[in-house]
């Protein structure tokens, strides 16, 4: 075989592998998990190799787009009330501007600049937090430690896909049926009615990956996504607060 062709296999291999394990994770929920702590690993890419991937698909889409879900922007970390260090943000973000006599423009300029930075590599923080959740929950399990990561991981990534394509495509098709229809939804409505609507879809899948990794019964399975789903919650706040600090620390 020429170096060509070595060079043409092994290509076809990774855009094979790539494509057959996104397959998995989107159409079957929880067989990726499955496959890999039961050692099937052939045209499948790793857990680790799937985040990194979605994480750079994630990463060209935010820059596309000039934001990303992940961003919180400085008015929110100072004024959204359900943020938990959002008390602590605002009198820290006074402080300074006070200090420093910068405008609160400026400084917000510089600090939405460099959260958008933060946000893209953070992500993945939220991996080791739900998979702590994720060993409490199904703590039965073979290798619990490591099929939590690996299904916190794989769990991860659709999240991040969800939030790369879906929740672009969900604001888009809301604010045209709010110009086509002209009606009148408020800010906090709209994203009240997102957050149901991403509620539901990860939900939907994480419900579908613990029938067919962990094998349970229904009703377990629907308690422990509600319970999930609280957990995101938290995760994403908790997120949220370190994004802040690492951004207002590094300015």
């Amino acid at each position: 075989m020429t170096v060509s062709q070595d060079v043409l296999s092994s290509l076809t291999e990774v855009d094979g592998k790539f494509i057959h394990s996104f397959w998995l994770l989107i159409c079957k929920p929880g067989q990726l998990t499955k496959d890999y702590m039961s050692g099937v690993r052939i045209k499948r890419l790793s857990p680790f190799q799937i985040l990194i991937i979605a994480n750079i698909i994630f990463y060209l889409m935010a820059v596309y787009l000039g934001s990303s879900a992940f961003t919180t922007k400085l008015d929110f970390h100072t004024n959204a009330s359900n943020f938990i260090h959002q008390a602590v943000a605002k009198e820290m973000v006074n402080e300074t501007i006070n200090l420093s006599g910068e405008s609160r423009e400026a400084y917000a300029k510089r600090f939405n600049a460099r959260v958008e930075v933060q946000a893209k590599s953070l992500v993945i923080l939220m991996v080791p937090m739900l998979a702590l959740a994720i060993f409490f929950l199904f703590p039965r399990q073979n290798n619990p430690a490591i099929g939590s990561l690996v299904f916190a991981t794989h769990v991860f990534t659709f999240i991040l896909m969800v939030n790369t394509f879906a929740t672009p495509f969900i604001v888009k098709l809301g604010s045209w049926i709010v110009d086509i229809f002209t009606l009148n939804v408020s800010p906090g409505l709209f994203e009240l009615i997102y957050s149901v609507l991403l509620a539901v879809m990860i939900g939907t899948y994480f419900y579908l990956s613990t029938k067919r990794y962990f094998q349970q019964s229904v009703i377990f399975s629907i308690i422990k996504t509600m319970v999930f789903i609280f957990v995101v919650y938290w995760v994403y706040l908790i997120y949220r607060m370190i994004l802040f600090f690492t951004t207002f620390y590094t300015l």
